[in-house]
Protein backbone atom coordinates (compact mmCIF):
# COMPACT_ATOMS: atom_id res chain seq x y z
CA UNK A 1 0.00 0.00 0.00
CA UNK A 2 1.22 3.61 -0.80
CA UNK A 3 1.71 6.37 1.20
CA UNK A 4 -0.96 8.07 -0.41
CA UNK A 5 -3.57 5.43 0.10
CA UNK A 6 -2.54 4.64 3.87
CA UNK A 7 -2.73 7.96 4.60
CA UNK A 8 -6.49 8.13 3.46
CA UNK A 9 -7.54 5.05 4.97
CA UNK A 10 -6.19 6.18 8.39
CA UNK A 11 -7.81 9.93 8.18
CA UNK A 12 -11.24 8.21 7.83
CA UNK A 13 -10.51 5.99 10.82
CA UNK A 14 -9.18 8.79 12.69
CA UNK A 15 -12.39 10.49 11.75
CA UNK A 16 -14.74 7.75 12.52
CA UNK A 17 -12.67 6.78 15.72
CA UNK A 18 -13.16 10.24 16.99
CA UNK A 19 -16.80 10.31 16.15
CA UNK A 20 -17.25 6.70 17.99
CA UNK A 21 -15.86 7.67 21.09
CA UNK A 22 -16.34 11.43 21.35
CA UNK A 23 -19.75 11.33 19.96
CA UNK A 24 -19.27 14.41 18.19
CA UNK A 25 -20.16 15.54 14.75
CA UNK A 26 -18.27 13.32 11.58
CA UNK A 27 -17.71 17.32 10.16
CA UNK A 28 -16.33 18.45 14.01
CA UNK A 29 -14.39 15.41 13.80
CA UNK A 30 -13.13 16.14 10.00
CA UNK A 31 -11.69 19.58 11.15
CA UNK A 32 -10.27 18.49 14.04
CA UNK A 33 -8.20 15.28 11.57
CA UNK A 34 -7.22 18.06 9.33
CA UNK A 35 -5.95 20.69 11.89
CA UNK A 36 -4.04 17.77 13.52
CA UNK A 37 -1.04 17.21 11.43
CA UNK A 38 -1.63 13.72 11.39
CA UNK A 39 -0.61 13.56 8.24
CA UNK A 40 2.35 15.12 8.52
CA UNK A 41 2.87 12.56 10.87
CA UNK A 42 2.11 9.61 8.49
CA UNK A 43 4.83 10.67 5.95
CA UNK A 44 7.41 10.77 8.87
CA UNK A 45 6.43 7.88 10.28
CA UNK A 46 3.87 5.48 8.33
CA UNK A 47 4.86 2.12 10.40
CA UNK A 48 4.01 3.55 13.77
CA UNK A 49 1.07 5.30 12.94
CA UNK A 50 -0.62 2.45 10.96
CA UNK A 51 0.02 0.03 14.01
CA UNK A 52 -1.46 2.16 16.14
CA UNK A 53 -5.12 1.24 17.48
CA UNK A 54 -7.90 3.47 17.14
CA UNK A 55 -7.89 4.57 20.56
CA UNK A 56 -4.16 5.19 19.86
CA UNK A 57 -4.76 7.27 16.78
CA UNK A 58 -7.30 9.48 18.64
CA UNK A 59 -4.97 10.37 21.37
CA UNK A 60 -2.47 11.20 19.06
CA UNK A 61 -5.00 14.08 16.96
CA UNK A 62 -7.09 15.10 20.12
CA UNK A 63 -6.73 15.30 23.83
CA UNK A 64 -9.70 14.36 26.21
CA UNK A 65 -10.05 17.67 27.48
CA UNK A 66 -10.00 19.61 24.68
CA UNK A 67 -13.10 18.02 23.64
CA UNK A 68 -15.35 20.09 25.79
CA UNK A 69 -13.76 23.48 24.48
CA UNK A 70 -14.47 21.58 20.82
CA UNK A 71 -18.45 20.91 21.79
CA UNK A 72 -18.76 23.84 23.30
CA UNK A 73 -17.63 26.26 20.21
CA UNK A 74 -20.06 23.97 17.81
Amino acid sequence: MDVNNMKELIIIEAINGIVKIYGIDRNVAKEIVNQSGIDHSIEIAPELVMHASIEQLVDMIIEPEEISDISNKH
